[in-house]
């Protein structure tokens, strides 16, 4: 059953840290999922025929080149029924340093922005 979701940014970080690491006590199982500023590579491609000795050098070098945006994380917990409660934290991500860059591929933001990612 759905069940709690918070969104997390600066200014209320370690609140939703504190919930978070208290809720994934006890969970059965943790799900993420990351948006970053681009998703692909020049040259490149994804190909559903890749396998995993192929795929994952290609996202270790996106997530390098790439500033993450978001953080998506959902516990899974069973509740005092004995359904799964989903408890889901969108967390919107700050550079730690403002002085770094990275690529931003615009039909990433774009495709943030169409399915509202900061909820």
């Amino acid at each position: 059953r759905a069940g709690f979701r918070m969104l997390g940014d600066l200014s209320n970080f370690e609140e939703v840290l504190a919930d978070l690491k208290l809720k994934t006590q006890g969970a059965k199982f943790i799900a993420i999922d990351a948006e970053f500023t681009g998703t692909s590579l020049d040259g490149r491609p994804d190909r559903y025929e890749d396998d995993l000795s192929e795929r994952l050098p290609k996202l270790l070098e996106i997530a390098e080149r790439h500033a993450l945006t978001q953080i998506g994380i959902t516990v899974a917990r069973d509740d005092d029924a004995g359904c799964i409660e989903l408890s889901t934290y969108c967390i919107l991500a700050f550079p730690g340093d403002d002085r770094a860059c990275f690529l931003c591929q615009a039909r990433s933001l774009e495709f943030l922005r169409l399915h509202r990612s900061e909820e």
